[in-house]
């Protein structure tokens, strides 16, 4: 019987898409794993002069599913490379890590920069997923509790391997405590509860060819950021905000206990729902949602900043 505190990943970029990488690997500690091999079924309609069904046939191949983890400050740039697509990295010791939205694809084939995943499941061998395309990235700040990160993936490769003993970078998460946010240059000290979103719109696509995984992992429309979360009514501002129906910049800033760092900058947040419900004799909160609109000046509708102790993505 395996369980799942003995599971753990292992993961690197792949220098090309159909190519796995599996050598290299380093480990993240994460808080959940759905990643599957799936296989469409297919069902002949010819009829055979009987009542039962007729013969399965084995249809396309993919990957799905999704990385869940606590905002460890390293195992964090490999989500978020995944989904972003773009990093330019500078410093020494203290490395910074500048993620971008992708302006072109990382090929003809993919989408974003294609990842390996060796997952172990304490039973004895490792799956590997290769070709893992990131498609969405949800962060989830809530108060009294650890910053939580999550990357859906699109994939087109699957193997087996031995399992291996991890090891980990001893590092603390980031926490709801040691987030600070600002809005139109105001700080914002009522949140509740706030999540960051990028959704790259991509889907597997399939050819003509002698393979039944997609021959490519492509986008359907443009990348798109969202934000959403509650707080307490304080003022009328963020409601004016909304009314105007103006773009204001939107940071939020993370330092951990080791110093590591985690600062979000979306140029210009427009507020598309701001909604001040009373529900009783308490305190009177808000349910807001914005969306993260393109900026000339910076190239995009959002970048993160991480500075940690991981010297590549």
């Amino acid at each position: 019987m395996s369980y799942g505190m003995l599971s753990h990943v292992h993961a690197n970029f792949q220098n090309s898409f159909g190519t796995a990488q599996v050598t290299s690997l380093f480990a993240f500690p994460i808080t959940g794993n759905t990643l599957a091999r799936n296989i469409e079924q297919l069902v002949e309609t010819n009829m055979f002069n009987r009542t039962g069904e007729s013969p399965y046939h084995e249809g396309a191949h993919v990957i799905e599913g999704e990385i869940s983890m606590e905002a460890h400050p390293q195992g964090i740039g490999f989500l978020l490379k995944s989904v972003f697509g773009q990093v330019a990295t500078s410093g020494s010791g203290a490395w910074i890590h500048t993620f971008v939205p992708r302006a072109a694809d990382f090929d003809v084939l993919a989408a974003m920069d294609p990842l390996t995943i060796k997952a172990d499941y304490d039973a004895g061998s490792s799956a590997i997923f290769s070709s893992l395309i990131g498609n969405n990235l949800t962060m989830e700040v809530a108060n009294g509790q650890l910053i939580n990160l999550t990357a859906t993936f699109i994939g087109a490769g699957f193997g087996r391997a031995a399992e291996t003993t991890p090891t980990f970078i001893d590092e603390d998460p980031f926490e709801w405590n040691q987030a600070s946010a600002s809005f139109g240059g105001a700080a914002i000290v009522d949140f509740r509860t706030l999540t960051i979103g990028l959704n790259n719109n991509l889907e597997a696509r399939y050819t003509i060819t002698s393979s039944k995984w997609p021959h490519a992992v492509k986008r359907t429309a443009p990348y798109q950021v969202t934000v959403n979360g509650t707080m307490e009514f304080e003022s009328h501002s963020y409601w004016q905000a909304f009314e105007d129906q103006a773009g204001l910049p939107f940071v939020v800033s993370m330092v951990s206990n080791q110093g590591h760092t985690l600062v979000i900058e979306i140029p210009l947040l427009r507020l598309t729902n701001f909604a001040p419900q009373v529900a009783g004799q308490g305190v009177i909160e808000v349910s807001f949602d914005g969306v993260g609109e393109y900026n000339v000046a910076s190239l995009a509708s959002m970048t993160m900043v991480l500075t940690n102790s991981q010297e590549f993505y």
